[in-house]
């Protein structure tokens, strides 16, 4: 609401009398009722982060699924990148880059499947959020966001996968190692 209430002279400047925008650096400034240009101005990254912030929002509102740490994350990132607008502390949230690498396991000769996450995650540093695919012998690859995965060692089952990893490719179907994949979360069995 804070957000809503910060961005009113702005809001009322699109509206009723024209922004003004910075050709070179995309950054949008308010216009007083006199016409001149007042102190307030959201540069190109806030641009994002407030387009990003309401995005998320309605994901979180219209969803059926409660959020995901990925999405918390975003939320509060969005909102540290607008703090000059809404004069609230930081959320401390950790940054956000777009780029999500993939961190690829493979499963061992064993048919047990245990894995344990925090060393996962301590080979694959310099991220907040990290894509985990997990290619089984036999083709077939589960993939779910890697902050979700406990925070130790756990067995996994391929009959009953947890609910943050979902199949990349219907698990039926036939494949050879190596093929390529099926686009991530197009159902689980």
């Amino acid at each position: 609401m804070r957000m809503y209430a910060a961005t009113a002279e702005l809001r009322h400047t699109l509206v009723h009398r024209g922004l003004v925008v910075d050709p070179s650096t995309g950054t949008i400034s308010e216009t007083s009722h006199r016409g001149t240009s007042s102190a307030g101005n959201l540069t190109t990254d806030q641009q994002w982060a407030l387009c990003g912030l309401a995005r998320s929002v309605a994901d979180a509102v219209l969803g059926a699924a409660p959020l995901t740490t990925r999405q918390t994350d975003r939320i509060g990132w969005d909102l540290d990148v607008l703090v000059r607008r809404h004069k609230q502390p930081s959320t401390g949230a950790p940054a956000w880059s777009g780029l999500i690498p993939v961190v690829i396991v493979r499963q061992g000769p064993f048919d047990t499947l245990r894995l344990d996450f925090g060393a996962i995650r301590a080979l694959a540093p310099g991220h907040a959020h990290h894509d985990l695919e997990i290619h089984l012998r036999d083709g077939r690859v589960l993939a779910g966001p890697l902050e979700d995965a406990p925070q130790g060692a756990a067995d996994l089952s391929t009959d009953r996968p947890p609910p943050w990893l979902t199949w990349q490719c219907p698990p039926d179907t036939p494949r050879r190692p190596g093929t390529g994949s099926g686009r991530v979360g197009s159902g689980r069995p």
